[in-house]
């Protein structure tokens, strides 16, 4: 009997010993917040899988805005913007509206007194605008993967448009990308790669990470897909004074990002919200940009995806300028045979865009028939001409669901083909009165 007492105080002074070591790592673990003494104001939703919310700390002085993005969610595209005629110089304000956009913030570097042209990587629907200059060394560069926005990476990319070093992720995925620089958080710790990407105050780039300046960032979560957009405020003492990269960084790792990198900031940073600038840039007024990202509420289908069908025997196109991974053509016929794009849309009215490969031996009047509220429209477009690119087919309004939808038939010239690539549906106008949000689980 003593001998079965004594061995089980053993047993409970063991485990008792191995909870107090588990409760010490997880405290360990668990690291506190870098900057305790920021208020954050309470969110508020201004659209599908978009929130907004601004953030200030008395000292120092800084004014945040913070924009997050969940890209899960199929009724709203991040992409980048260039500018009108690039390359050339247009306001974030003007960008967004333009596109229909919801909110949007300034992103890469460009030429701010010459061509206007982008030094950052540029790349739209696949299509690169431009790679970082070669006069700088590989910068790093924020990505999104193929259609319905299914990976976001980061990777410094070289002036050819290659990830250096190149045990970096895969970049061979990526259709939308802008380059910043340098580096502020890798795996959830700071990592400013400041004097390998030539940013400090004195490597001549004007970027100063290590000066207190007005900044932009955007970060994001790996595992589900959340992107953070984040301006500070700075060179104006009596509001914001701005942060180093490095402060920058201990910020979006208190957001929850487990990745970040540093955009162009000074009087280029801006953020824009529903209609207005929400943040006070440094200049007094907007700074034209030559790109942004904007956050569009839009549904777009490629034909890879589930909400993408046909019927008859499709065949992969050889050509070049498809959208994501493929496009499918098929010889003219009787119009047994159809290529349809059917979303899961919100009640609204939507522009509808098609995007095909054109080739000369492509229909000149493919017919696509478009389902809506109101019934069918016919519009026919030629296929031979604007490839590579998204073409408006019209104006509509859609009922929730998955009732409205795309269809292209191979009712054509027995002698030409039809192409069935991608077909994008974009949400005019706003969302009525935003939502507030209760709680905001990552500042906690």
């Amino acid at each position: 009997m003593i001998l079965q007492r004594v061995a089980n105080q053993l047993r409970l002074r063991i485990a008792s010993c191995a909870l107090a070591l588990v409760a010490a790592l997880c405290c360990e673990m668990a690291q506190a917040a870098y900057f305790p003494t920021i208020v954050y104001d309470s969110s508020t939703t201004i659209g599908p899988g978009t929130i907004y919310r601004t953030a200030s700390n008395a000292s120092p002085k800084w004014q945040i805005r913070i924009l997050e993005v969940d890209l899960t969610d199929k009724n709203i595209e991040l992409t980048p913007v260039k500018s009108q005629n690039y390359p050339a110089l247009e306001t974030v304000s003007s960008m967004a509206n333009r596109v229909h956009a919801i909110a949007a913030v300034n992103a890469g570097y460009f030429d701010t007194g010459g061509t206007g042209g982008s030094y950052s990587v540029l790349k739209i629907d696949g299509v690169t605008v431009t790679n970082n200059v070669a006069s700088r060394p590989p910068r790093s560069t924020f990505g999104i993967w193929d259609n319905h926005n299914s990976k976001v990476v980061g990777a410094r990319i070289n002036s050819s448009g290659v990830p250096s070093p190149l045990a970096e992720p895969d970049w061979s995925g990526v259709v939308d990308a802008i380059g910043g620089g340098p580096n502020l958080v890798t795996t959830g710790t700071v990592d400013v790669n400041e004097n390998d990407e030539q940013t400090t105050s004195g490597s001549g780039s004007g970027i100063n990470s290590d000066t207190a300046q007005p900044r932009t960032a955007v970060g994001w979560i790996s595992a589900t897909r959340r992107v953070f957009f984040v301006t500070v405020d700075g060179r104006q003492p009596a509001w914001s004074t701005g942060m180093t990269c490095v402060d920058l960084a201990k910020l979006m790792i208190d957001l929850g990002c487990d990745r970040a990198i540093n955009y162009d900031g000074g009087g280029s940073t801006e953020m824009w919200v529903n209609g207005a600038v929400v943040n006070q840039p440094s200049d007094g007024s907007e700074r034209p940009n030559a790109m942004c990202w904007a956050v569009i509420p839009s549904n777009y289908v490629d034909n890879t995806n589930a909400e993408f069908s046909v019927t008859g025997t499709w065949s992969a196109s050889a050509n070049a300028g498809y959208y994501n991974t493929n496009s499918l053509i098929h010889l003219g016929g009787g119009g047994g045979s159809a290529a349809t794009w059917r979303p899961d849309l919100l009640a609204a009215k939507y522009e509808v865009y098609a995007w095909w490969v054109a080739a000369g031996n492509r229909s000149t009047v493919a017919p696509y028939t478009v389902h809506h509220i109101t019934g069918d429209t016919l519009i026919t477009m030629n296929q031979q001409l604007n490839g590579s690119q998204w073409n408006l087919l019209g104006t509509f309004d859609f009922n929730t669901g998955t009732s409205g939808y795309v269809r292209l038939t191979d009712s054509v010239s027995g002698t030409e083909y039809v192409s069935a690539d991608a077909v994008k549906f974009v949400k005019v106008g706003g969302f009525g009165t935003p939502a507030r949000v209760a709680t905001w689980v990552d500042y906690q």
